[in-house]
């Protein structure tokens, strides 16, 4: 497991952000507001890694849909435009980290234009650690039940293309409506960047953000 300190726009997260809790966002960005962020944990990120096995499934998926049986049950257009999602999806991927957990760590750190603490899995024996890490306290929580980095990162690329794995025999159905999760999948710079846009944020967070009232 690598410890690492990220540009935030080498960051994906994961579908659209909403900011859920806008106290913790309050507490986090005043502590990197007063430079003391060394007291929090890193957040947990990957990378897509093997990608040709993860394409492979997705296209004998994606054949599978195909049988006139099941491409009749899916909304035109569904089939055609999924494919050319994922082709897009991986090209986003392939040389940003995955966010896996720390949304508003990761948002505070770009408000205060700071790079992002990060702890990178690379393998499964770095996921047991994460969650021993949780139990004993070196971390806030890791709310993944897969067990294996495969299964998460496929995972994290089937949230993003709106797919849902049936585990039982590794196949997938697509969820309501013909377009996926694409268009919302941003780094964290990018992100914060809709935030100021929007001002889904406080004032004073934007003020700083911009730079104004130095």
């Amino acid at each position: 497991m690598k410890k690492l300190s990220l540009n935030p726009n080498r960051i994906i997260m994961p579908g659209e952000y909403d900011i859920g809790n806008m106290p913790i966002l309050k507490i986090y960005d005043r502590i990197y507001s007063r430079r003391k962020e060394i007291v929090l944990p890193p957040v947990i990120v990957t990378t897509l890694g093997d990608t040709e096995e993860i394409k492979q499934w997705l296209e004998k998926m994606y054949q599978h849909w195909e049988r006139p049986v099941l491409f009749s049950n899916l909304t035109l257009g569904t089939l055609e435009g999924r494919r050319k999602d994922y082709e897009q999806l991986f090209e986003k991927l392939a040389s940003a980290y995955l966010l896996l957990d720390g949304n508003h760590r990761s948002i505070s750190a770009c408000l205060n234009h700071r790079k992002v603490s990060a702890l990178e899995v690379n393998c499964d024996k770095d996921l047991e650690e994460i969650r021993r890490m949780v139990e004993c306290g070196e971390l806030f929580n890791f709310n993944r039940e897969e067990t294996s980095l495969h299964n998460l990162r496929r995972e994290f690329v089937a949230y993003c293309l709106s797919l849902n794995i049936r585990e039982s025999d590794d196949s997938f159905t697509f969820c309501d409506g013909k377009e996926s999760q694409l268009k919302y999948i941003k780094t964290v710079e990018e992100r914060v960047q809709e935030l100021v846009e929007n001002k889904d944020i406080p004032d004073y967070m934007i003020a700083k953000y911009l730079g104004e009232g130095k």
